[in-house]
């Protein structure tokens, strides 16, 4: 197993020297080289994961209910930079599993709140209008 992950390893960082984005099927190779990476790797696994793009968002929502430690919190942060296209499969995820539900949840306020136009809240323009 510590060999498939130093592989791993090396193929991440030859990727990313090449600026190249891995392949889906690299996730669970990431996510569990993660659990025992320093801090600076740990940042180049979950920019990795955010290339993959929407192609990982199930991926990582399945994983994300099941995972717990480091490596949830580095799924986490990567559906809440891809964005958007992580809503849907939050959502129903939190509908198959009603204990998942605070976690998609949490996620969906975040990327909700972070895709917001500035400005755009009506309640807080009417409080500094006064």
């Amino acid at each position: 197993m510590h060999e498939v992950l130093a592989t791993t390893m090396k193929l991440i960082k030859d990727k990313m020297e090449l600026r190249k984005k891995l392949p889906v099927e690299t996730i669970p190779y990431l996510i569990k080289a993660a659990q025992n990476a320093d801090g600076a790797t740990k940042n180049d696994i979950e920019n990795q994961i955010v290339k993959i793009g929407e192609d990982a968002i199930p991926h990582l929502v399945k994983e994300l209910a099941t995972i717990s430690g480091i490596a949830r919190g580095i799924i986490a942060m990567a559906l809440i930079r891809i964005g958007a296209p992580s809503v849907e499969y939050l959502e129903s995820s939190a509908n198959a599993n009603p204990e998942f539900k605070w976690i998609a949840e949490y996620l969906i306020a975040e990327i909700v709140g972070s895709q917001r136009v500035l400005g755009s809240n009506d309640k807080l323009q009417s409080i500094m209008a006064v």
